[in-house]
């Protein structure tokens, strides 16, 4: 069944060559977009704060965890430039990344 778009559930920092090429061929062959979807959590020193995690903070992280994705998929995106390619980082686990998808 042809969908929308192919889904890639992507560890940023060391991404499984073999399964980005899968993903983007699949997405090319079937001409829709790809989503890369990045999950990441908040660092282990945020949990003991005796307050919130400042939204400032966090916004800070996401934007460099965006900065990851972005860098790790560059050659990809160089390889395979017919691909749309949306780039998804969530502030959630892996599996609850990829199950909401």
């Amino acid at each position: 069944r042809r969908s929308g778009e192919v889904v890639l559930g992507i560890d940023a920092r060391d991404p499984v060559g073999s399964a980005v090429d899968f993903a983007f061929d699949c997405a090319r062959a079937r001409a829709v977009r790809l989503r890369a979807v990045h999950a990441w959590a908040l660092p282990a020193s945020a949990a003991e704060w005796p307050f919130a995690v400042p939204e400032r903070d966090r916004a800070t992280w996401e934007d460099h965890e965006v900065q990851v994705l972005a860098d790790a998929l560059r050659p990809w995106r160089e390889r395979y430039p017919d691909v749309p390619v949306l780039e998804d980082v969530v502030l959630l686990s892996p599996v609850q990344a990829l199950a909401h998808h």
